[in-house]
């Protein structure tokens, strides 16, 4: 939410620190296949036994970014740990989204957008990562509160997206079985049933990547956006947009629109591979959005969803329970700053080859 010299300062040492840390570069490939095989093996103890599958993301997912912002990665059982999930969980779940919109709202009597629970957990995410920078920084440094802030910022945004697009990619694979028997075959053709997914072969696994970009558009993880403003006024469609103004995108109205897309409502992968079996990148699919402001974290979420959903195809077979159906009817959606589905279980059976 910086602006001006700040924000580009900030954002500058963002993105320099990250590459050093490998944001980009294929040796980061190795800490997503690390965690991508401790999620297999976590999932694997359930042997097809139907369970929630949001806790086991979660720790995995965090622990990329952790490993980079940092430089280590959590026991899962760790106190702190589960209590940085566990909070921006509680967050991203809240509706105090709408208070973007609306601000009286946020002075509702009994605070039902729960608008004081997420002011308390950033405080208490503040105090974590300070405590966090403290272990490794002995002097005092002018920059130091910024470092905090930083910090928790990348945290949150390294792993909460990710998370939401791998659930909502279990919920598409479950409703979808034909779509999840079709990625098995490709990352089965071209890499086996032994050798774990690598950053290298993407461009072997299209079917994979148009999947996950179409979870992107078809769950619309990120409703809205961020406040941007303009420095001048700004006329467009006849209304005057002043400086300064809060202005917040609608992500639903492009990835719905049917002159865009055609057929919006239906889940088809496939309209991002063209006649060649190549991938199409449409310009009208922003889910990090675009220019100077983008999501600097867009293609380490790339890296993680094509690893580990990768790896997740290719040793289960994703059903719903008996009894229990998991789709997108019947879990669609917790409106918060993520577009999460409604709890839910699922049976994942280990594939035999």
């Amino acid at each position: 939410m910086a602006n001006g010299e700040p924000w580009r300062e900030h954002r500058r040492f963002a993105l320099d620190t990250l590459k050093e840390f490998g944001l980009g570069k294929t040796r980061l490939d190795a800490t997503v296949q690390e965690e991508a095989a401790l999620m297999v093996e976590e999932i694997g103890h359930y042997n097809g036994e139907p369970f929630d599958p949001k806790d086991v993301i979660s720790a995995h997912v965090a622990n990329v970014i952790c490993s980079m912002v940092f430089r280590r990665q959590f026991k899962h059982d760790d106190p702190r740990f589960r209590g940085l999930i566990k909070i921006f969980d509680e967050s991203f779940r809240s509706a105090v989204g709408i208070a973007n919109f609306l601000p009286w709202t946020a002075r509702l009597p009994g605070d039902p957008l729960d608008v004081g629970r997420v002011i308390a957990n950033s405080d208490a995410l503040h105090t974590y990562c300070a405590d966090i920078v403290r272990e490794h920084v002995e002097t005092y440094d002018e920059h130091y509160e910024n470092l905090e802030i930083l910090i928790q910022e990348l945290f949150g945004a390294g792993f909460q997206s990710t998370t939401t697009a791998l659930r909502w990619s279990i919920v598409c694979l479950t409703e979808y079985p034909e779509i999840q028997e079709r990625l098995y075959r490709e990352i089965t053709s071209s890499i086996g049933i032994l050798r774990p997914p690598s950053v290298l072969d993407r461009k072997s696994l299209v079917h994979v990547e148009a999947f996950y970009m179409e979870v992107f558009r078809f769950c619309n993880i990120s409703i809205i956006s961020l406040m941007h403003s303009s420095t001048e006024t700004v006329t467009f469609k006849g209304y005057a947009i002043p400086p300064d103004a809060a202005v917040i995108y609608d992500l639903v109205s492009v990835f719905s629109d049917p002159v865009i897309w055609g057929d919006p409502l239906e889940f088809r992968p496939d309209r991002f591979i063209d006649d060649h079996g190549k991938l199409i990148k449409r310009d009208e699919l922003i889910p990090f959005f675009i220019g100077k402001r983008s999501c600097i974290g867009e293609s380490l979420a790339r890296m993680e969803l094509l690893l580990f959903l990768s790896s997740l195809v290719q040793r289960f077979r994703f059903k719903s329970p008996a009894g229990e159906e998991v789709s997108m009817a019947n879990l669609d959606g917790v409106f918060g700053l993520a577009h999460a589905p409604k709890p839910y279980r699922i049976a994942a059976f280990p594939r035999i080859g």
